[in-house]
């Protein structure tokens, strides 16, 4: 097929714009990972990064006669509040497209707006307070320590070990810094103890939940870090000095089926298609607590394709996966 890779502008590379060139994998983009994975299953593809013009990008993918959108995109303008935008630039050509539509991107990008959502349908979710620009106050019932982020950023945006806070006059504190430094509101959040899960799914009506991975904390207990900061996430060193790691999940089968069904509930419910990922907290005494819904996770080989990789899937099988339920997916409703 003709296939259109759509990419942040920010990842845009102007020396190989097609990114036609061989790349090694500890330097390889995402986007480059996935433009060469559609070319070896045999689509022709082309990159083109979604412009701040809106009016020419929302015509140049029917320009180029794609058959499949593939959306790599994350953001639009710089803020990631606004990837909804994208979505619905391409529901409106009436373009066949990878990923979630504008309801579930706009669902799992609110942490609050998922959480009550969730909570309203029985799941268990953390305490939490949402304040305004400007608002400095928090409810009496919130239990702490709590996690303080901005409302609308992707999961580890903004987060460091001060965003920890013991006590309200931290949280407090913390989200001035927040409101001044985003301009966005802040969500204050009960810290669950527990194991981090993180459930990634490839499906729609039925998707398959694929081997959770946990996060490991190896050094928690001599003052590591114990929840994923912006610096755990980016900083390949930092991981190493505290013991973190990424395996798979050990679980027993009535935990994983019980895993699995909550996730493809849940995923049903955000609104997620072709792909995503699901992060919980499951306490020592078995809770299982829904933290956030990611409906464009790491599509990396590391990312994404390792959790596949533990269920048989080779990369490339990932991929073709995904374009094969987009393109089933609007065939469907089409018809």
């Amino acid at each position: 097929m003709r296939v259109l890779l759509l990419i942040d502008i920010e990842c845009a590379d102007c020396e190989d714009p097609q990114l036609t060139r061989r790349r090694h994998a500890s330097v390889a983009t995402v986007e480059s990972h996935v433009a060469s994975a559609l070319r070896r299953l045999g689509h022709e593809v082309t990159i083109l990064p979604f412009d701040r013009d809106a009016a020419r990008a929302l015509h140049r993918p029917r320009a180029a006669r794609a058959d499949l959108v593939f959306n790599l995109t994350e953001q639009f303008d710089g803020d990631r509040r606004k990837d909804a935008y994208i979505a619905s630039c391409l529901e409106r050509l009436h373009v066949p497209y990878t990923g979630a539509g504008p309801a579930g991107l706009t669902l799992c990008r609110d942490k609050a707006g998922s959480k009550r959502l969730l909570k309203r349908e029985g799941f268990d979710v953390p305490g939490f307070n949402v304040l305004s620009v400007g608002e400095r106050r928090l409810s009496r019932a919130l239990r702490y320590p709590v996690l303080v982020k901005p409302l609308m950023a992707d999961a580890s945006e903004h987060m460091a070990r001060t965003s920890l806070a013991p006590t309200a006059r931290a949280a407090l504190a913390r989200v001035a810094w927040l409101h001044e430094r985003t301009g966005q509101p802040v969500i204050c959040e009960e810290f669950i103890d527990g194991r981090e899960l993180k459930i990634a799914l490839l499906g729609n009506e039925r998707p398959l939940v694929l081997p959770p991975r946990e996060v490991r904390f190896g050094r928690m207990g001599c003052g590591g870090p114990i929840f994923i900061t912006s610096r755990v996430k980016g900083d390949p060193d930092y991981r190493r000095t505290w013991k973190i790691s990424y395996p798979r999940a050990r679980l027993s089968a009535p935990e994983f089926r019980r895993l699995a069904a909550s996730a493809q509930r849940i995923y049903r419910l955000l609104e997620m298609r072709d792909y995503g990922k699901i992060d919980i907290r499951l306490t020592p005494n078995g809770r299982m607590v829904f933290i956030e819904g990611n409906p464009n996770p790491d599509l990396s080989p590391t990312g994404f394709g390792r959790i596949a990789s533990w269920a048989g899937y080779a990369y490339t099988d990932v991929i073709r996966a995904i374009v094969d339920l987009a393109v089933t997916r609007y065939a469907t409703s089409r018809t």
